[in-house]
């Protein structure tokens, strides 16, 4: 829930999600099963086992918490889970390769068109949504933090 959907729920900060929106983007989330795909069938040897023990390392900080787990503690993962990504970028450029180039160009673009959206609909809830609650927050005199 909190690499896609939510973020970071509890109710002390919201640190790297933004109301209700995970640490990735959900567009991500073809892209780094591909990746773990594609790095499970073509990664080198190494490379593969270091993000594999990188990825198993990792989330050991947030186990063994009793209690709240907060997200600070998972952004370890962060750098393994990127690389997969990128790894299903790679994957999905490899895979359409076999397509006519009209046809190339126009996933491309509808791919970058949908992240831009993403990007975009970040930037305007972090930026614009966060600064009027803080706003209202100060106006009001509360000692409590923005939700943002």
């Amino acid at each position: 829930n909190f690499l896609f959907l939510y973020g970071d729920t509890s109710s002390s900060a919201k640190t790297l999600g933004v109301l209700s929106r995970g640490v990735m983007y959900l567009i991500e989330l073809p892209l780094l099963l591909a990746g773990v795909y594609f790095f499970i069938q073509q990664g080198a040897k190494t490379g593969r086992n270091i993000v594999i023990a990188g990825m198993l390392i990792a989330p050991l900080a947030s186990t063994f918490v009793i209690g709240k787990s907060y997200i600070l503690r998972n952004l370890f993962l962060t750098p393994f889970l990127a690389i997969l990504v990128g790894c299903g970028i790679y994957a999905g450029l490899l895979f359409i390769k076999r397509y006519p180039e009209r046809i190339r160009k126009g996933i491309i673009i509808v791919f970058i068109g949908v992240y831009g959206i993403f990007v975009l609909s970040y930037l305007y809830q972090y930026h614009l949504m966060c600064t009027s609650q803080i706003v209202r927050a100060t106006k009001n005199q509360s000692c409590h933090r923005a939700p943002c």
